[in-house]
């Protein structure tokens, strides 16, 4: 997407912004401009002192979508900002019009996180309230309180992210999963340590990856378990080749998807795959062990989302032995006995947060999990934690 940003004041200057991501805001928008602004003319101006009108002049919000008020190839005017005239506010949930006059501590309700997109759910990272729709979702309510600001997103300071009302909480006993992606999942499993970003996109060394046992038997067409290497086995040569691949996972988050070890992007899936790897290494055609656990019993991750009506529970495993695993429920309680293929065990008892219909509840063995299904007691109440005593 193409668009022009003129200045018509002293000195006058065109800027042509092109290949705009759909998820440009107009402050994004008017920073861009500031910064090539400042380089082209030798200036010193600042975004937060400009506005962004339409060719009629009608200002436009800092939180609006470019792309979804603009058409490509438009001419946009910058304008300097009335210093005791209105502002729009660009906190997230905001978008309220005020005048600093009045702007106080209180005055506006937002959210202080990222945007959470994750199993078909949506939210906030900063609360625990989740919904389906995206019009939902830009109706979720703030959860923090603070002043009001027009300052770019990447501007914020400190002062400017609000406070937590007290009454809003964090999903007790479950640990928040969240990284730059804006991806987020309530899990009972250990979070390992994110793989830093590297601060020059180049291919880098690594000695973090374990190579292949030396007496290892690899079938000839097995293929490299690296993400972003399709190399296969064809012979001992093989393991001395090479690797070019992506240590990180996979985000793909607004449309936008790249891998957590690098920085470029794609819109298509397609694009996707092609992106090259950012670190070399040798192949990795053996997946790597699991550590054995000395009893019957293993441990399993739980994640859970919600609807007005229900309460999705996965608890994931692989090799589940359908005809001797069993849920049941009662009308606090739910009991999970799964019994594994290799004679493993899951026994988990978990006293709800809230009541659910135990005859309405039901649960289903997939291949990687089992997806259990709670009826809510009570339609359109919020969980907030999935164990009463956060003991997952």
């Amino acid at each position: 997407m193409r668009i022009f940003v003129h200045y018509e004041g002293k000195p006058e200057y065109t800027f042509k912004a092109k290949d705009l991501p759909e998820t440009t805001t107009v402050a994004d928008l008017i920073q861009e401009f500031v910064t090539a602004y400042n380089i082209a003319k030798g200036q010193n101006i600042e975004a937060s002192n400009f506005n962004l009108v339409s060719n009629a002049k009608t200002p436009l919000s800092k939180r609006n979508f470019v792309s979804k008020i603009a058409k490509d190839g438009e001419d946009l005017f910058i304008v300097e900002r009335d210093p005791n005239g209105s502002r729009t506010c660009t906190h997230n949930a905001c978008g309220k019009v005020y005048f600093e006059k009045d702007n106080t501590d209180e005055s506006c309700i937002f959210h202080p996180g990222v945007p959470i997109f994750h199993e078909g759910r949506k939210g906030w990272s900063c609360c625990n309230k989740r919904v389906d729709s995206f019009d939902q979702f830009l109706e979720l309510g703030g959860c923090a309180v603070g002043k009001h600001t027009d300052a770019p997103k990447d501007k914020f300071s400190t002062a400017t992210l609000g406070k937590k009302p007290e009454n809003v909480q964090n999903a007790s006993g479950l640990k928040l999963v969240s990284n730059d992606s804006a991806t987020e999942v309530y899990t009972s499993k250990p979070t390992p340590t994110p793989t830093p970003k590297p601060t020059v996109p180049e291919v880098k060394e690594t000695e973090v990856e374990e190579e292949d046992p030396i007496d290892a038997v690899i079938q000839p067409g097995t293929s490299c378990k690296h993400n972003g290497c399709n190399a296969v086995y064809k012979d001992q040569s093989s393991r001395k080749e090479t690797c070019t691949y992506h240590p990180g996972v996979a985000v793909f988050h607004e449309g936008s998807k790249k891998w957590s070890c690098c920085k470029p992007r794609a819109l298509e899936f397609d694009e996707f795959l092609k992106i090259e790897g950012c670190t070399k290494g040798k192949h990795k055609f053996i997946p790597p062990k699991k550590q054995e656990d000395v009893s019957d019993q293993v441990k399993c991750r739980i994640d859970f989302y919600q609807s007005s009506l229900s309460v999705t529970v996965n608890v994931y495993g692989k090799n589940v032995n359908k005809d001797s695993s069993k849920v049941s429920f009662t009308t606090d309680k739910v009991f999970i006995a799964l019994q594994f293929k290799d004679g493993k065990r899951f026994d988990k008892e978990i006293i709800l947060a809230a009541t659910i219909v135990p005859e309405q509840c039901k649960y289903e063995v997939l291949s990687t999990k089992v997806e259990v299904i709670l009826r809510k007691g009570e339609q359109g109440q919020s969980w907030t934690t999935l164990s009463k005593f956060g003991d997952l």
